[in-house]
């Protein structure tokens, strides 16, 4: 019964009581806002050259290695498939891995546990919102030693969930000169855009992404 008891809480926060007496008071004066002073880089500080492919409006959540990305699958995991559960103590789980893997149509395989270090670089979750029980704009993009081998393998993921899945559809579209694999159902509960660029391949839900993520490849400014 938790669950209903916080959101009857926070109906009656933003309500207040039946009884509570109306609004009658002036608003107080604005904020006297300080700006914040940002130092200059030091030029010296080495940057990851995965950076260099994140459109920078993007949040960036690198992993650095494919086995520090399989820790943290590990430790979600742990928690149910929703890392929240960890320090917020719902009633109800929102079962965000399960939903995120199930969007890209990217699933975490036992063979991909022993075998991506040997294909992947790096990796780094990216996106514009974290909204998931709507449907988040975020994606993840991989930094591969072998480009060519990792495409094969993501294709062959997706054409086995199209395949088991009854009404997914297949469909290439083109972005910035690219050719786009677009994986989707009508509901959006599969919604899942590829494309590689150079030794760089990226899986998103949104088509925005993929173009920026185009763009900052060919000059556009980027997070690095």
């Amino acid at each position: 019964a938790i669950e209903p008891l916080r959101e009857q809480i926070l109906d009656d926060v933003l309500r207040g009581p039946p009884d509570s007496p109306q609004a009658n008071l002036p608003l107080p004066d604005e904020p006297q806002w300080q700006p914040t002073l940002v130092p200059e880089p030091d030029p010296a500080v080495e940057i990851e050259d995965i950076a260099s492919r994140i459109p920078p409006e993007c949040f960036y959540l690198r992993f650095g290695s494919f086995s520090n990305f399989v820790w943290m699958q590990d430790l979600n995991e742990r928690f149910g498939g929703d890392l929240a559960q960890a320090v917020i103590l719902r009633g109800y789980s929102y079962d965000a891995a399960a939903r995120m893997e199930k969007m890209l149509a990217a699933k975490m395989t036992q063979l991909a546990k022993m075998f991506g270090d040997n294909l992947i670089e790096d990796l780094a979750l990216v996106g514009t919102d974290l909204y998931v029980t709507e449907g988040p704009s975020l994606g993840v993009i991989f930094q591969a030693k072998n480009p060519g081998l990792l495409a094969t393998a993501i294709r062959a993921d997706r054409q086995a969930i199209a395949g088991r899945t009854p009404d997914a559809t297949v469909g290439e579209l083109e972005i910035q000169g690219k050719k786009v694999v677009r994986l989707s159902t009508p509901d959006n509960r599969i919604r899942s855009f590829f494309v590689t660029d150079g030794s760089y391949v990226m899986v998103t839900t949104s088509r925005k992404l993929v173009e920026r993520f185009l763009q900052v490849g060919s000059g556009e400014p980027s997070l690095a």
